[in-house]
């Protein structure tokens, strides 16, 4: 379950990822979500003004620049959390949240939750880190990324060859997203999981880099699969 990575990530590290997207119904995501500011985080969320819920069917540009302004007001308790439930987020909205993700505030923890992560921009979704009800939303990407994080330098180059000859960004994206998670799984597979933490890092940044008009998959591929560590 998704909450598993979560506590993972925080039990051994005190760190969290500046803004999640999970995909499930919410219905069904926040109650252990809840729970884990509440037990884990020593985080109150009833009567906490630090603590910000809002739900929305589709959720708009105004919606967006409510959330941007909130993020900017100072912390009382030290750390501030938002939790958004959506069925539907404009274009103009996500746009309106892509510096906010880009350049997050300390501190500040974002929590989206929506039933279909595929109507969401690629830029968007290439700032959060992803996840799931059940594990992570990438489960086809899932073995590849096992695979490639197994293997050593030489494979890994090969594995991505088909990948940049299909010039396939929203297929890239989708593998970043994978090797990403499983990354976070590796924390508590190895007692020297912080370097594994360092390396969300290149992650991040190469999902960043993927959908810019002038960049190049192949360097950035290579750069992923020279510089990640082997499980």
């Amino acid at each position: 379950m998704y909450v598993d990575i979560l506590k993972d990530v925080y039990s051994k590290h005190g760190t969290l990822h500046h803004a999640c997207l999970i995909q499930g119904d919410k219905d069904v995501v926040l109650k252990p979500l809840i729970s884990f500011f509440e037990k884990e985080l020593s985080f109150k969320t009833k009567g906490n003004p630090d603590f910000h819920y809002m739900e929305f069917d589709t959720f708009g540009v105004s919606d967006g620049r409510t959330l941007k302004g909130r993020a900017a007001q100072k912390a009382l308790s030290g750390r501030k959390i938002f939790v958004a439930t959506f069925n539907a987020m404009t274009h103009e909205a996500q746009n309106a949240l892509l510096k906010l993700f880009e350049e997050p505030t300390k501190d500040t923890h974002f929590f989206l939750i929506t039933p279909n992560i595929d109507k969401l921009l690629l830029t968007l979704r290439s700032r959060m880190f992803l996840l799931s009800e059940e594990s992570t939303i990438q489960e086809d990407f899932k073995k590849d990324a096992k695979l490639f994080l197994t293997s050593p330098t030489k494979d890994r180059l090969k594995h991505l060859k088909g990948m940049i000859e299909s010039k396939d960004k929203a297929l890239v994206t989708s593998f970043l997203d994978a090797v990403e998670a499983e990354l976070y799984r590796a924390t508590k597979r190895d007692k020297n999981s912080g370097r594994f933490l360092e390396s969300l890092s290149v992650i991040e940044e190469a999902k960043s880099f993927v959908l810019d008009r002038g960049s190049s998959l192949k360097l950035l591929l290579e750069h992923v699969a020279l510089t990640l560590p082997k499980l």
